[in-house]
C-alpha cells in the first residue's frame, strides 16, 4: 500500500493521522481487569470507607491511577501533536518568501545572458561576412552601371537537368544516324565523345569567355572584343565539328554500301583497310570539300548537331546573367545572407525554448507557494479545535473519577 501510494502521490499518513490521539476509556476492560463490582459488593458489605471519611477504597485508588495514566497519555499525544503542527508551520513560513522564485528569475536570465554572448561572435562573424559581400556587390554594382537591373541566372538543378536532356537527346540522335559506322560499342563510344564535344564544349565556352561580350566598351573594350571572338571562334569550330561528323557518316555509308563481289583480292584489302580507317577517309572528304557531303541523312546529322551545338551555346548565356561576375557575386551576398538568417532564427528558437523551461520552473515555484498558503490556513483551522479535543477529553476523565 505504501508503493501505491506513492505511484499514485498519496502522502504517507502520519500516526496522530490514523490513530485517535484522545481514545475514551474501556470501561468494561477496567471492571474486569479491577473486579470492581467483586470489590464494590465486598466494600459495601463491610460498610468501607464510611460515608463521612475522605479515604479512598483501593479500587477507587485504581480507577484513578487508570484515569492518570489515560490523561498523561493524553496529554503527551497532544504535545506531539502541537510540536508536529508548529514544526509544519514554521517550515511552511520559511518558504513564504519569493527568494526561490527571484532566484529562479537570476537564473533564467543569467543564462539568457550567457547563450546570448556565446552565439554573439559567431552571429557577429556571419554579419560581417554579410557586410563585406553587400559592400563588394555595391561597389561592383555602381562600377559596371548596373545598378538599374537586377541579375538574371537559372537555378543550378534547372541548368543541369536541361544540360543532361539536351546530352541525352542528342546522343540518341548520334547513334541512330551512325549505326552503320561500326558495332554497337564503337557507335556508342563515337557518339558519346562527339556528343560532349558538341554541348559541354559550347556551354563553358560561352559562360566563361563568350559574356565577355556584355561589357561596355568605356569599361573593358579589350575584354569584350575578346568575347566576341571567342564566339565567332566558337561558330566555326562547331560548323567544322558538325560538317566532319556528316562526312564521317557519309564516307562509312559508302562503304556499307559497295558491293564487295565485283572486286578483286587486292581491291578488298584496300576496302577493309578504309573500314578501319573511316575517320581519316572522312577528314580527307573534309579537307577536299567541306560542303561536298553526298546524302540527306549526313547532312540531316550534321545540321542537327550544329542546333544542339548553338543550343549549348546558348544555355551557357542562361547558365549565368549575362554580365560577368554579376551572378556570382549576387548568389554569394545571397548564400551568406540565409547562413545569417538561419543563426539567428536558430539563436531565437533556443532562446524561446530557454525561457518557456524558465516560465515553467517560475510557474512551479509559485503553485508551491500557493500551496503552501493553503496548508497554512488548514493547520491553523485545525489547531484549535484540536486544543477543544484535548480538553474535552481530560474533562470527561475528570468526571469519571
Amino acid at each position: 500500500m505504501k508503493w501505491f501510494r506513492r505511484l499514485f502521490g498519496k502522502k504517507e499518513p502520519t500516526k496522530t493521522d490514523i490513530l485517535d490521539p484522545f481514545p475514551p476509556l474501556d470501561k468494561e476492560r477496567i471492571r474486569k481487569s479491577t473486579h470492581l463490582i467483586e470489590r464494590a459488593e465486598i466494600d459495601g458489605a463491610n460498610e468501607h470507607p464510611a460515608s463521612t471519611s475522605d479515604e479512598e477504597t483501593p479500587t477507587e485508588q485504581m480507577i484513578r491511577k487508570k484515569c492518570e495514566e489515560r490523561q498523561r497519555e493524553y496529554m503527551q499525544n497532544y504535545d506531539e501533536r502541537q510540536q508536529w503542527n508548529v514544526s509544519r508551520l514554521y517550515k511552511i513560513r520559511e518558504s513564504w518568501g519569493v527568494d526561490a522564485v527571484q532566484d529562479r528569475l537570476r537564473e533564467l536570465g543569467d543564462r539568457v545572458i550567457t547563450e546570448g554572448k556565446a552565439a554573439q561572435g559567431p552571429i557577429t562573424t556571419s554579419a560581417g561576412e554579410l557586410k563585406s559581400l553587400a559592400g563588394e556587390l555595391h561597389h561592383f554594382r555602381r562600377q559596371h552601371r548596373l545598378s538599374d537591373r537586377t541579375p538574371v541566372f537559372q537555378d543550378q538543378w534547372t541548368c543541369w537537368l536541361i544540360i543532361l536532356v539536351v546530352l541525352l537527346v542528342e546522343l540518341t540522335f548520334t547513334a541512330f544516324f551512325l549505326k552503320e559506322s561500326g558495332g554497337l560499342p564503337t557507335v556508342v563510344a563515337l557518339s558519346a565523345a562527339y556528343c560532349s564535344l558538341n554541348c559541354v564544349v559550347p556551354l563553358y565556352a560561352a559562360n566563361l569567355w563568350g559574356r565577355w561580350i556584355s561589357y561596355q566598351w568605356g569599361l573593358f573594350p579589350l575584354l569584350k572584343l575578346t568575347g566576341w571572338l571567342v564566339i565567332i571562334v566558337a561558330l566555326v569550330l562547331g560548323g567544322w565539328l558538325n560538317l566532319l561528323v556528316g562526312h564521317y557518316r557519309s564516307a562509312a555509308l559508302e562503304l556499307v554500301a559497295a558491293e564487295y563481289e565485283q572486286y578483286d583480292l587486292e581491291s578488298l584489302m584496300e576496302i577493309t583497310e578504309q573500314v578501319s580507317n573511316i575517320s581519316v577517309t572522312a577528314w580527307n572528304n573534309f579537307q577536299a570539300s567541306p560542303f561536298g557531303i553526298n546524302d540527306v541523312w549526313s547532312w540531316l546529322l550534321a545540321i542537327l548537331g550544329y542546333v544542339f551545338f548553338i543550343a549549348g551555346l546558348i544555355e551557357g548565356f542562361l547558365k549565368d546573367d549575362r554580365y560577368p561576375e554579376y551572378g556570382e557575386k549576387t548568389r554569394r551576398y545571397s548564400e551568406q545572407r540565409e547562413k545569417y538568417d538561419t543563426k539567428v532564427s536558430e539563436l531565437i528558437e533556443e532562446l524561446q525554448e530557454l525561457r518557456k523551461k524558465g516560465t515553467e520552473s517560475i510557474e512551479n515555484e509559485k503553485r508551491k507557494l500557493l500551496d503552501s498558503f493553503s496548508h497554512d490556513s488548514e493547520l491553523r483551522a485545525g489547531i484549535y479545535p484540536f486544543q477543544r479535543q484535548c480538553e474535552h477529553a481530560c474533562q470527561a476523565l475528570r468526571a469519571l473519577t
